[in-house]
């Protein structure tokens, strides 16, 4: 994958392959630096930045996540996804005040991206503010179906209202 990636330095497919290879590998690092490469090849895709800030959620390493979507959201703002991403992030980190102004982020952005109003259900069921969290999801809702795990927590807060 490293010679393909070498005569065909503008296949992101091919990079993606070899960021796969060296995460199975364990070479972290070099998944790492093939992840940065991407971002440097086309720096206006949020999906690149997601992926290296995944990388680092997946090898337990947080901080060097939130400077990924810090740094993706200060290149622009717009990266409703990413907001999201990191409000997720927070929520896991039980940092909720920051998980749902990060989320919040990502639909005032983008009002229509149902993803963010489950995901801001799921913050406010960790909070317990049952309400908050049956209106985020019949937001969501309205844009889309509901995803398993939110359904099931949708079914949670309305038995045990």
């Amino acid at each position: 994958i490293e010679k393909y990636v070498e005569l065909r330095p503008d296949d992101f497919i091919g990079y993606s392959k070899l960021r796969q290879s060296y995460y199975a590998a364990g070479k972290i690092t070099e998944a790492v630096s093939t992840c940065r490469t991407m971002i440097d090849l086309d720096p206006s895709n949020e999906n690149r930045r997601i992926e290296l800030a995944s990388l680092f959620e997946a090898v337990k390493m947080p901080d060097s996540a939130i400077a990924t979507y810090r740094e993706a959201i200060s290149r622009d703002p717009r990266f409703h996804r990413v907001h999201e991403r990191l409000g997720l992030l927070y929520a896991r980190m039980n940092r909720l005040d920051e998980a749902k102004y990060s989320v919040l982020r990502s639909v005032q952005i983008k009002p229509d991206y149902a993803p963010g109003y489950f995901s801001m259900a799921k913050i406010y069921a960790m909070e317990e503010s049952t309400d908050s969290a049956l209106i985020m999801i019949s937001r969501g809702e309205k844009l889309a179906e509901i995803p398993d795990d939110i359904l099931k927590l949708k079914r949670h807060l309305t038995k045990n209202r």
